[in-house]
C-alpha cells in the first residue's frame, strides 16, 4: 500500500521552490547552495505544478438551463454557491465567453 502523502514535506518544497523563483540563481547553483537534490527539485517541481494545474472534471461546465426573459440579467450560478447576474443587454459578450472557455464554435443562450 502507497504511503500517505506529508504534508509538511509538500509545504517544505512548496516553500523551497516559491524562495527558487525569487533567487535569481540558476537551478542547479540554488540546488547545490540548499544542498538539495537538482533531481528532487525539478520532480516536486513537476509534481507541485501538476496539482495546481486543475483537472478536467474540476474545471468543466455543468449543464445550464436558460428561461429567456426580456430585460432580466441573466443569472449564472457556479458551484459553491455563487452567482453571477449579467445584464440582458450583455448576452452577447457571454456566449463569446463561453465560447472561449469551451472552445466550442457555438453557444446557446
Amino acid at each position: 500500500m502507497p504511503r500517505a502523502p506529508d504534508p509538511e514535506l509538500r509545504r517544505w518544497w512548496q516553500r523551497l521552490i516559491l524562495s527558487y523563483d525569487s533567487s535569481g540563481l540558476s537551478i542547479a547553483a540554488f540546488c547545490q547552495q540548499r544542498d538539495v537534490s537538482t533531481a528532487s527539485f525539478y520532480a516536486w517541481r513537476r509534481r507541485l505544478r501538476e496539482d495546481a494545474t486543475p483537472t478536467p472534471a474540476a474545471s468543466s461546465f455543468i449543464a445550464v438551463e436558460l428561461t429567456p426573459s426580456l430585460g432580466q440579467p441573466i443569472e449564472v450560478h457556479l458551484p459553491g454557491g455563487v452567482r453571477l447576474d449579467v445584464p440582458a443587454s450583455e448576452r452577447g459578450f457571454l456566449m463569446d465567453l463561453v465560447q472561449e472557455l469551451t472552445g466550442r464554435e457555438e453557444a446557446t443562450l
